[in-house]
């Protein structure tokens, strides 16, 4: 309220897919949120990985849903192994990033990376109406503060680190980000 700023959501238009990046690249902030599927969505992983690469800055928003939590843990394994695991999780979905020109271990690394260092907000949909109002208010003073996350190491180091890391055979823990 009382905002100049647009709000792009994106699904707002669905004519040409390849526009919605243009939307990214001009974003002062990209808001994730999360929810227990988001991270096999393909056009979700283009959008992330258009954040990142184009210095637009990620909020994360922790849609507090008892059916479907988001997973931080597995979130980040997944993300990890993004390139290995995404057709199990998505068939065709690997393919779609490579037609749109995008590696998918560079997702893994570049997404791996950033990803489990932004700290969430927490929203809850079925909150009262003085909760929903706060938590709005939380989301604008994050979208305020957010900056664009670099890399913490090289792709060569992220690949070398990723060789020694054990996927985990028992259920994983909630681990927050950040």
């Amino acid at each position: 309220e009382g905002s100049s700023h647009e709000v792009f959501l994106d699904s707002d238009d669905l004519s040409d897919l390849r526009n919605l990046l243009q939307h990214v690249k001009e974003t002062q902030a990209l808001v994730l949120l999360q929810t227990k599927s988001v991270l096999t969505r393909p056009w979700v992983i283009i959008e992330l990985y258009t954040a990142i690469t184009h210095d637009v800055p990620i909020v994360a928003l922790n849609v507090q849903k008892t059916s479907c939590p988001y997973d931080y843990a597995a979130a980040s394994d997944f993300l990890l192994h993004f390139d290995e695991e995404i057709d199990i999780a998505n068939p065709g979905a690997a393919q779609l990033l490579v037609d749109m020109g995008i590696d998918p271990v560079d997702v893994a690394w570049r997404l791996s990376d950033c990803l489990p260092n932004i700290i969430s907000t927490d929203f809850n949909p079925n909150a009262s109406e003085n909760i929903l109002q706060a938590s709005l208010v939380d989301l604008a003073d994050a979208m305020r503060k957010a900056v664009p996350i670099a890399p913490s190491m090289s792709k060569e180091e992220w690949l070398e680190k990723r060789k020694t890391h054990q996927r985990s055979s028992a259920p994983p823990r909630r681990k927050e980000h950040g």
